[in-house]
């Protein structure tokens, strides 16, 4: 288990994120482009919107808190 007192690493600076277009429902999408591994994967609005908050060094616990106020 996971203890909340450890604080987010960073997001490696080399994966590139690209506009997406819309899905089927119409909802923006985005692209991680990882060039390291030589993959691309598609996020949905609210998998951007929690990496958009992501803060390193922060708790888990306050990364939660944030993500709940921003009701995501």
């Amino acid at each position: 288990m996971q203890s909340n007192e450890e604080t987010l690493p960073p997001l490696r600076e080399d994966l590139e994120l690209i506009p997406g277009g819309s899905n089927a429902s119409r909802e923006e999408t985005f692209i991680v482009r990882d060039i390291r591994a030589n993959r691309y994967v598609r996020l949905g609005s609210d998998a951007f919107k929690v990496l958009a908050y992501w803060k390193t060094g922060s708790t888990f616990d306050e990364y939660l808190d944030i993500l709940r106020l921003q009701d995501v």
